[in-house]
């Protein structure tokens, strides 16, 4: 499918995270994954080089991306005008069969 893989390990040189014996990785394998799918593969020991292998990612990684979007108009001023016209109307109906006022 052309997806590259970037492996990124985390942990010391014996593949452990410190203080946590149970967690290890096999970096031959990330590796073999990584060159498979023509990805990359890093080993963050610390923030530091996390950040560092994230932001190598980042920038190898730019992908250009267009996005279409549509905008429904739909007009809403027959709305006012009918009010303003069923108003306008109430009022000289009521003005024409009111009484006149007497002095």
């Amino acid at each position: 499918l052309g997806i590259k893989i970037y492996s990124v390990a985390i942990g010391s040189a014996e593949g452990r995270l410190a203080g946590n014996t149970a967690q290890e990785f096999d970096p031959e394998t990330l590796q073999k994954v990584s060159q498979i799918t023509n990805g990359d593969y890093y080993h963050a020991t610390d923030y530091t080089s996390l950040r560092q292998a994230f932001a190598s990612i980042d920038q190898i990684e730019k992908t250009e991306v267009t996005s279409k979007s549509w905008t429904i108009k739909k007009e809403l001023y027959p709305w006012f005008v009918g009010a303003s016209l069923i108003l306008v109307l109430g009022y000289l109906l009521a003005t024409t069969l009111s009484p006149p006022a007497k002095p």
